[in-house]
Formats: structure tokens, sequence, C-alpha cells
């Protein structure tokens, strides 16, 4: 559950915002499913109209007009509790205990009758634009006898009330709390382009660009020549001081002007330092490095040459047997070594999508951004040592060569790491993701009929994916061979 808070000191637009139809006429059937005892008892019922909406803003005004205070942060508190898309609607009644729960942990509330009433209420009007389950509470900053509710560090306190009421509720847990992972939403202005145009956001487009190259490169240099080469315009950020260090990078789509996105903003573990410390660094490198950046035209490109495909899918499969063999090893805790796992495999995918061309709605999409959203660890959360952290170029350079080289066994091998991610995200009490990567790697068979152009075999890929990974178990020599 998602808490936005926000404040102000106009309840009378607010309120005729929530009754109103909304941005994009999303506000359906606005009603009160939770208040405090007075607006309870004699606030009014039913579905809510601009009459209403006044009578329940002076309501909530009044103990700021009577007393003449009002703290310097605004009167109204307002915060909106919203579940994910896709997740089952809520009933007023669970809306309702969920948001007198939440009062009562912020600390304004509590069974103590002698304590001075707080004015609030908690309006359902169905979903948001995105598809979001929602409810709004707007409480006031002024209890009855004049005092200031306390909203000292109200934005952690919010997170952790809805942290609580998950468990307490059912519902389903946020990653970013559970293992300390997550990846930047969209913005409303995204979503709304999205909805107008039909189109994948820009920035999702350039992520997948991103860690296709990035999983593709051996270093630096060669991650801005894939890059290049792919026709995303890529820009360097330079040490403050006139010196040469590169310190970060911008990225754009061709043709969409200055709308430059830079690493961060992309994704938590695409900034540049981040990427550094999966190449390596050497004088020599860094040499090569500001070259590049510096405008050198790129010398990368993908193996054309049949003897050229033939040993870049050789290593390929090693790299992914090796990531098969090293990950279970791992130990379900080590949420690193599960993050770094889920980080090369969504770069291996990302770089097979450019080469199919697939589209946001295609299963392989969803599964970039599912394992994205598990690779992005927050450093300080990042528990486990890992290990060797996995590193698959080749695997990531094939499966951008897949219209040339398709090959059942190069599969077969990327998707059993991912179900073993998949295995470990259900074990880190993520199960809702471990069932998108199960049944991203279950629809093998549909994705094999998509490269039979490419040499695959979808009876043949089907049942090699079952063979070795009925029950996850190693391959003998014999069935290596």
């Amino acid at each position: 559950m998602i808490p936005k808070v926000t404040r102000g000191n106009d309840f009378h637009g607010l309120l005729q915002y929530l009754v109103g139809p909304g941005r994009a006429n999303e506000h359906r059937d606005p009603h009160i499913v939770a208040a405090d005892a007075v607006i309870q008892a004699y606030g009014p019922a039913g579905i809510l109209d601009r009459r209403d909406a006044k009578a329940l803003a002076d309501e909530l005004a009044l103990p700021s007009l009577v007393t003449g205070r009002a703290p310097g942060r605004g009167v109204v508190w307002q915060c909106s509790l919203s579940i994910k898309a896709g997740d089952p609607p809520l009933t007023d009644e669970q809306w309702g205990a969920i948001a007198a729960g939440f009062i009562r942990k912020m600390g304004w509330t509590s069974d103590d009758l002698g304590e001075p009433g707080v004015p609030w209420l908690a309006i359902h009007h169905g979903t948001s634009k995105a598809g979001n389950d929602h409810i709004h509470l707007v409480v006031s900053a002024v209890r009855d006898d004049g005092s200031f509710i306390n909203t000292f560090h109200d934005f952690t306190k919010a997170q952790q009330a809805c942290r609580a009421l998950e468990v307490e509720h059912g519902l389903r847990r946020l990653q970013s709390a559970t293992l300390g992972v997550g990846s930047r939403g969209l913005t409303y202005a995204e979503l709304q382009l999205q909805e107008r145009t039909g189109r994948e956001p820009s920035r999702r487009i350039l992520e997948r660009y991103v860690r296709a190259a990035a999983t593709m490169a051996m270093t630096e240099a060669e991650f801005v020549q894939h890059l290049r080469a792919e026709g995303v315009r890529v820009a360097p950020y330079y040490a403050a001081g006139g010196t040469s260090a590169v310190v970060g990078y911008k990225v754009a789509l061709a043709g969409e002007g200055e709308r430059f996105f830079g690493g961060g903003h992309l994704a938590k573990d695409l900034t540049l330092p981040r990427l550094r410390s999966r190449w390596g660094d050497s004088p020599d490198a860094t040499a090569q490095a500001v070259a590049v950046w510096r405008g050198t035209p790129p010398t990368v490109g993908h193996p054309q040459r049949p003897a050229d495909l033939q040993m870049v899918v050789h290593r390929a499969v090693t790299e992914l047997r090796s990531m098969n063999q090293r990950q279970r090893t791992v130990p379900l805790g080590d949420v690193r070594g599960w993050a770094d796992a889920a980080g090369e495999l969504a770069g291996v995918l990302a770089a097979w999508s450019l080469a199919a061309d697939w589209d946001d709605r295609d299963p392989i999409v969803e599964t970039i951004a599912v394992l994205s959203n598990l690779a992005q660890l927050r450093a300080p959360r990042r528990r486990g040592h890992g290990g060797r952290r996995p590193f698959s170029p080749h695997a990531a350079i094939a499966a951008r060569s897949l219209p040339s080289a398709g090959r059942p066994d190069l599969i077969v091998e990327l998707l059993g790491v991912l179900r073993l991610v998949g295995r470990a995200a259900k074990d880190c009490g993520q199960p809702r993701v471990a069932a998108q990567i199960h049944d991203f790697a279950g629809r093998s068979g549909d994705m094999s009929r998509r490269s039979e152009t490419v040499g695959g075999s979808a009876a043949s890929l089907s049942s090699a994916f079952e063979r070795r990974y009925r029950s996850l178990q190693p391959r003998s020599d014999s069935e290596r061979g």
C-alpha cells in the first residue's frame, strides 16, 4: 500500500475536487468510508455532491476557525492510500478499517475518551487514472481544543503505518519494504501521454536500451559504443571545475530533442558509478572511455559471420550454465546475490527484446520490468555478500543477435536461471513476483515459436526445457553432450 502525503490550507477546494469528476473523469460515486465520531453521526451519507463537500469542509475547518489557530505547514493534512493496479479491490468495510487504523497508527486518535477530537474523514471514489484502487484521507491539523496534531516525521510514520496495515489486513507487501528494492514509478504526465498515444513512455524504452548495452559491454567505452550503435543519443556529465572526468551520463531517443534522462532517473542500478562497479577500472580502460565520450566512432557491432555467431553463442551458453550452477549455491536470504542475478537477466532479456522488436505488451517486456525492479537494491539494504557478481556479456550479445543465432540450448539455460530467481523471490516473500516470472518461463513454447525463423524449434525447446528444469537439478555431463 502506497501513501502520498500533501498539506495545504483549503478544505473547501480539496473537498470540491474529491467529490468532483477528477482530472480525467476518474472520480465515480464518491462516498465516505470512515470518519471521526462527529462526522460519522451527523455527516452526509451516500454519494457526495458539492453541497455535501461544503458542509464537510466547514466541519473540518471548524476547530481552526473557532480557535484562530493554524500550524505553519497548513491546516489541511491529506493522504491518499492506494493499492497497485491488478490487486483485488477492497470493500468499503475494508477501506474503512484501514483508514481508522492508519489514523490510530499516526498517533492522532486512541481509545481515550477524554482526548481532544481530531476532525477527519476518508473518501473512496473508484480507481485512479493508473488503475489503482485508493482512498483519500482528509485530516484537520487542529484538534477540537485548538492544539495541533503531531506531524513530525509524518512521511516516515505514514510509510510505517502502511507496512503494519499490510500485515494486519493481508495486503500485498511492497518490495521496497520487504527486500529494499524498487523502481521509479511513472509520473502522472507519463501515464497521461501513454493513455493518449498508446506508446510506451520514453523512459521505459531507454531503460531497456541502457540495460542491454550495459550487459553486452565489458568496458565503459563499449557501453557508450553499444548505445550509439543502437541509435540512442548519449552524452556525459563532467565533474565540476572544467575537468575531463566523467561522473555521469544522460540518454535520449532519436527525434526527441533535448528530452534527456540521467541514468539515475532510469533506474537506481543504472547510474554510472553502479555500472562502473560492474566493469572494473584500469588506466587503459579510463583512457578509452574518455576518448569514446568525446566522440570516437563506434567500433563494436553485432556478430554477423557464422563462425563468429557460433563462438558467441557457445560462450553465452557457458556463461548461463555457470550462472545456473552459481545461483544454486546462493542462499535464498542473500538478497544482494539474487538482486545481481535479476539485474543480469534483465539485461540479457532487454537485449533479446531489442532484437525481436517486442512491444510493451509482450510478456518478455513485462518480465524485464519485474527483474529490473528486483535489481534496484538500495545500497543501505544490500544484505548478503552475493559472491562474485554474475557477468554474461556474451549471453546478451547472443540474445541481441538472435535473428541470426537462435539456439534452443541458449534459451533453455536462460529460462533456467529465470526460474531460480523466481523461486528465490517466492521464498523472500514475493509470491506475485515469483508467479509472474514463472508464468513467463512457462511460455517457452510461445517464445520459441517467435524464434522459429531463427533456427529454433517449438517442440525441441519445450521438451528440452521440461527435461532441464522439471526438478531444478543440474544436468549430467552426458545430457550436456
